[in-house]
């Protein structure tokens, strides 16, 4: 590998399954599109992309320590929010929740959004995959509502055109924030702890070749007081969203005066492989 990663959105690619490779994919933001679907590419107009958010009222608990209910709830929102206009022009974007006050607000934000029962997060979302089914998708992309770096996903819109399932971990190699794959096989879904190495583990056993998509950007959610103090410190240098942008305004968080830098760098796509390689 010559390439050297231009910037901190470049991201690097190991396929698991028959012919193992690894390289870099270089991910490029693309043009904003029309949402009709006949004016995508097929690997943007057959996938649809779910965004799972929970009820902002029991979202972000671990941020207690450092957020009032009002500010917590509000930077909820704006993540929310921040995912689904940073997704809606790269393919079909819709929002899954169980809470009424979820729906409602996104559909007021101007998204599309699909209710589920209160039974969970891996059976609501087994219930809105088989929902986006029924209206002719043929590929779904998970994706978390708290990244806030989201950019472009190109890389894995072309890998799950290609016949890939795709998987992005979080930067310890133990969650799984973007899953992707064909609806006509589709894993059993594992998100919570350890959910990386069990997604590998389920899409391996459905005979899915699947790349491993390592990116900074993707890699990095909001969980923990450190997460959001490194977020904040680097929104700070380069702001991105007009959401987050908000929510810094209105909160007045005051953001310690060191030098920013990435959060830890992710795991290589290696180390995740040993993870789930059999013993």
């Amino acid at each position: 590998m010559t390439d050297k990663p231009s910037s901190l959105t470049d991201c690097h690619l190991s396929t698991v399954g028959p012919g193992n490779s690894t390289g870099t994919i270089r991910k490029h933001q693309p043009a904003q599109r029309e949402l009709d679907r006949d004016h995508r590419s097929e690997a943007e107009s057959d996938t649809a992309i779910l965004v799972p958010i929970k009820s902002f009222t029991w979202a972000k608990t671990r941020l207690r320590s450092i957020l009032n209910d009002e500010d917590r709830v509000m930077l909820a929102q704006m993540l929310a929010l921040n995912a689904l206009d940073s997704l809606v022009h790269q393919a079909s974007t819709f929002a899954v929740a169980d809470d009424e006050r979820v729906i409602s607000y996104v559909r007021s934000s101007g998204h599309s959004a699909i209710t589920v029962p209160s039974r969970g997060l891996n059976t609501g979302l087994h219930s809105a995959l088989g929902i986006v089914a029924s209206k002719g998708f043929r590929r779904a992309l998970i994706i978390h509502s708290d990244i806030p770096l989201i950019g472009s996903i190109t890389s894995h819109l072309t890998a799950l055109a290609e016949g890939r399932a795709v998987i992005t971990p979080d930067r310890h190699g133990d969650g799984t924030n973007l899953l992707g794959f064909p609806l006509y096989n589709q894993p059993t879904l594992h998100f919570g702890q350890r959910s990386a190495p069990k997604h590998l583990r389920s899409l391996r056993a459905h005979g899915l070749e699947t790349s491993v998509i390592m990116s900074r950007d993707l890699a990095f959610d909001l969980d923990t007081p450190v997460d959001l103090t490194e977020f904040l410190k680097l929104e700070l240098i380069r702001p991105r969203s007009p959401h987050l942008a908000e929510f810094l305004h209105q909160t007045r968080l005051i953001v310690p005066s060191t030098t920013a830098h990435y959060p830890s760098s992710p795991v290589t796509s290696n180390a995740l492989t040993n993870v789930v390689t059999p013993t």
